[in-house]
């Protein structure tokens, strides 16, 4: 056990929190960078090369925004939106998983729905009405999140339909895509560091933390918080090592 307070070692453990950090939420702002997409539609069974073409930039963009969306509940605690409790750092915002020795901790339903969200809101934008010489109309898109321990399948589907001249084609394509992420393993996970802090909130487990198959770091923070940050690095997204974080805090006064 190791009773909380500065240290070296924790000096040494923030640095490296800060290198993650940075790599991580860099790779997500150049996701979105790399990601504005031009329009499309399209009817997988009387394509043309052009609408095929289009197709394919729906398939394609429409995953992106799935791994985007993983890797933003990964950063801030389990949310895309964070709720109105968490901890702002200089370098990023976390929800907290432990608070006033309760488990605050995001729900694994709630981050299916924190993704599905994300996907249906974004995927829109994949298909712009720029496409030259069609009249592009798109539906409200569906999405479907299930995290399983070792995977996360996300399906989706947006019905649209596209007018060149007299011809009209339709596309209500259901794409379904299954990462090879973690997450409901590090749910988990973070769920049995927060039962050891309730148990005793003074002390950090190092001999549990030693034993999971995650690389852990713990990074202090002013007024008695604490964030944990799981990285895999067995799971890569866009060649990044995937992070699951939460926050911590103890000994606050409501």
């Amino acid at each position: 056990m190791l009773k909380r307070g500065g240290s070296i070692k924790a000096q040494v453990t923030i640095f490296i929190v800060v290198v993650v950090l940075i790599i991580a939420i860099g790779g997500v702002a150049l996701i979105f960078k790399n990601n504005i997409n031009i329009p499309g539609i399209s009817n997988p069974n009387t394509m043309s090369p052009e609408i095929q073409s289009i197709n394919s930039i729906i398939k394609t963009c429409t995953e992106q925004r799935v791994i985007d969306a993983i890797r933003i509940v990964g950063l801030q605690g389990g949310y895309v939106n964070l709720p109105s409790n968490y901890l702002k750092t200089n370098l990023s915002s976390v929800a907290y998983g432990y608070y006033n020795g309760k488990n605050t901790l995001a729900s694994k339903s709630t981050i299916e729905k924190e993704i599905s969200l994300y996907v249906q809101f974004t995927m829109p934008f994949c298909i712009e009405n720029e496409f030259e010489n069609f009249n592009i109309t798109k539906s409200k898109a569906t999405v479907n999140t299930k995290i399983n321990d070792d995977s996360i399948i996300v399906s989706s589907k947006m019905p649209i339909s596209a007018t060149k001249e007299d011809k009209i084609f339709t596309l209500n394509n259901n794409y379904e895509f299954e990462v090879p992420v973690r997450l409901g393993n590090m749910i988990n996970v973070a769920n049995e560091i927060v039962k050891k802090e309730i148990e005793d909130p003074k002390h950090i487990d190092l001999t549990y933390l030693a034993g999971i198959d995650y690389y852990v770091l713990t990074s202090p923070e002013k007024e008695n918080n604490l964030i944990y940050i799981l990285t895999d690095d067995k799971i890569k997204l866009d060649d990044i090592p995937y992070s699951f974080m939460f926050a911590n805090k103890i000994g606050a006064i409501i």
